[in-house]
């Protein structure tokens, strides 16, 4: 809507400008504007550097449009909400997987390998509450035990959609980078889901060493504390892998970082 506003009253502009002559001239003041600041005359007989001038006026039309609206940006704000009118009741939901985008692979590729960060970085949240809040402690709280468990649905819808955005993607025209990345970030998706089933696994040992009234020994706690640094480790590297993008020859060629086991 504040598109389509800022568009309408740019063209009421002009059309006024048109009305309102220069000088003796007679030629409007949007056009001698356009016509003073761009090389050639386009007015002449033959018309000069046209594609220029047109250019120019396209771009005059933003400048002075933007610098007319700035005083009332407040009120303009309040005019769109009340053309379309937000409930605060509504939720305010985003969508990572646009399908529009597919028809952009490379957009669409950028946008899956957002999401797989997400829900890595969701599966490592996960087994990082289970096991330093959990399992080190043997602590049992059944509210949190089921806020993992929906956590852990959450990732599986994730890797549904995201596994079935990527099909969609191979549907359309790929490069050959793109079309070998694919299989790499399903690959990594069901990596990803993995990580967040462990979480269950955790919660059960937990379980039963709280039943026992057991506790972890210090030794094995040392031990955990150096497997928890490589992991930990490995969780970041894999993060930043999914956060790497550099463009090479026109194409985006992602760094994607796979570790056996």
């Amino acid at each position: 809507m504040a598109h389509t506003l800022f568009n309408l009253v740019g063209a009421i502009l002009m059309i006024v400008f048109f009305y309102i002559p220069w000088g003796s001239t007679g030629i409007p003041v949007f056009l001698y504007l356009v016509n003073t600041v761009t090389p050639g005359d386009v007015f002449a007989a033959v018309p000069q550097n046209l594609a220029r001038h047109i250019a120019t006026a396209h771009t005059l039309f933003n400048i002075i449009t933007v610098a007319a609206m700035m005083p009332f940006l407040r009120k303009f704000t309040r005019f769109c909400e009340v053309l379309v009118p937000v409930k605060a009741s509504e939720p305010v939901t985003t969508r990572g997987l646009e399908p529009l985008l597919l028809n952009t692979p490379t957009i669409a590729i950028d946008q899956t390998i957002a999401e797989i960060r997400k829900m890595v970085e969701q599966a490592w949240a996960m087994i990082d509450e289970s096991v330093n809040r959990h399992f080190r402690q043997a602590y049992v709280n059944k509210e949190e035990f089921e806020k993992l468990e929906e956590a852990e649905q959450h990732v599986d819808e994730m890797q549904l959609s995201i596994t079935n955005y990527l099909v969609e993607i191979t549907r359309r025209p790929l490069t050959r980078s793109q079309s070998r990345l694919i299989p790499l970030l399903m690959h990594c998706t069901n990596d990803a889901e993995r990580i967040a089933d462990h979480t269950e696994n955790i919660l059960r040992l937990t379980k039963r060493l709280a039943k026992v009234k057991a506790r972890l020994s210090d030794i094995a706690q040392k031990d955990l504390d150096t497997l928890w640094k490589l992991l930990n480790s490995q969780s970041e590297n894999v993060r930043a892998a999914l956060s790497t993008k550099e463009r090479l020859g026109g194409e985006f060629h992602y760094t994607v970082v796979l570790e056996d086991g």
